[in-house]
């Protein structure tokens, strides 16, 4: 069933029907932007956050990754951690959009500095991103903790830009 036969009107008709009935609204959006054009803003943009908990990751510092180890033994965990996040997320990330990522880790023993987590959280951001160039993946932000489980939370935030503002 489309709008027309759930609401007997045309899509149009039902938007211009709640602007009638809601004119407060647009006159608050219209604020908002000519608010946002004097501080010299020309998007107007929504950012959607996404939250996804992966749990039984293997602990790898940076300092391991990078302190020898065998190109062999770096790609069996690069597949481990493919398998592992495919199978805990639902969400992946396409490359039309921009992000700002927030990876959490926590750790039942012995937590790493935050910065030896910049490893798992590459290999994370390679599956779950279509595309994790600097354009893109805007920022990265990483803390680690002590955790009753090995844990990581990810916070997704996209930001779509939704228009672009004229000034009149």
């Amino acid at each position: 069933m489309n709008y027309s036969e759930l609401n007997g009107m045309s899509i149009r008709e039902g938007f211009d029907k709640f602007n009638r009935n809601n004119p407060h609204i647009y006159r608050e959006f219209e604020s908002q932007a000519l608010k946002a054009i004097k501080k010299g803003r020309d998007k107007i943009m929504e950012i959607k956050t996404t939250k996804i908990l992966i749990n039984g990751l293997p602990k790898i510092s940076l300092n391991e990754w990078y302190a020898g180890t065998h190109w062999s033994k770096r790609h069996k965990i690069k597949n481990i951690y493919k398998l592992i996040v495919k199978a805990q997320c639902k969400e992946f990330f396409s490359k039309k959009n921009q992000y700002v990522v927030s990876f959490h880790f926590g750790f039942k023993n012995n937590p790493l500095d935050a910065s030896n987590c910049a490893a798992m959280a590459k290999l994370i951001e390679d599956v779950i991103f279509q595309n994790d160039e600097y354009n893109i993946v805007r920022s990265v932000t990483l803390t680690s903790n002590k955790h009753h489980e090995d844990t990581v939370l990810i916070i997704v935030e996209t930001i779509n830009n939704i228009t672009t503002l004229e000034k009149k």
